[in-house]
């Protein structure tokens, strides 16, 4: 090997070395994740502080989920979480969250985008963020929030474009017009995209 070769091969070696390693497990990114407490202000999201409720919706869930829950039981929390996770790990990989209205849409994706930007090392670099939005360079993927129809109309032009891998739907009791939404928003997340 030539000198110019061998310098290359260290440069190489020392970078992948030094590199940060990305978790290989939902839990395992999730203990990485700062989130905001009303309680305990900034704390990391470690599984072993997951109420109850979360952990045994970890264990059980099989992707296809309807969850009849109280408020503020972290669940929501934690399925941004894993979009953020699913979506900065997987090549062409959409996550959406949808919710009843735009204040709910945006703490929610505050959630993301907080965690996200507090990781280095773990996700790929932003090409597009947004308030609504996070596009991840190089793999194709991204993870973004929106309303509910709030007319019938606007309702029926939600999931009539694009696939969506992951669909998070928060306070469906609370939307305008759920029938309408959930039409063509289930449409886009074919079946053989359920995750594991």
């Amino acid at each position: 090997m030539t000198a110019a070769l061998q310098r290359i091969a260290s440069r190489l070696l020392a970078e992948r070395e030094s590199a940060p390693t990305r978790a290989a497990t939902f839990e395992a990114f999730a203990a990485h994740c700062r989130i905001k407490t009303k309680s305990e202000g900034i704390i990391m999201f470690e599984p072993a502080l997951w109420f109850e409720e979360q952990r045994r919706f970890n264990r059980e869930r099989t992707g296809r989920d309807i969850i009849l829950k109280c408020r503020q039981n972290g669940t929501t929390t934690a399925e941004a979480l894993r979009g953020l996770y699913e979506s900065g790990t997987r090549t062409s990989w959409n996550t959406v969250i949808v919710g009843h209205d735009r204040n709910l849409i945006l703490e929610t994706f505050d959630i993301v985008h907080f965690a996200a930007t507090g990781m280095p090392g773990q996700l790929p670099a932003f090409a597009q963020d947004t308030v609504r939005q996070i596009r991840f360079e190089g793999i194709g993927s991204q993870i973004s929030v929106t309303e509910a129809g709030a007319t019938e109309r606007s309702a029926s032009k939600k999931g009539h474009s694009g696939t969506i891998h992951r669909l998070h739907c928060t306070e469906v009791a609370r939307w305008s017009e759920p029938e309408a939404s959930l039409t063509g928003l289930p449409r886009r997340t074919p079946y053989e995209y359920l995750d594991a």
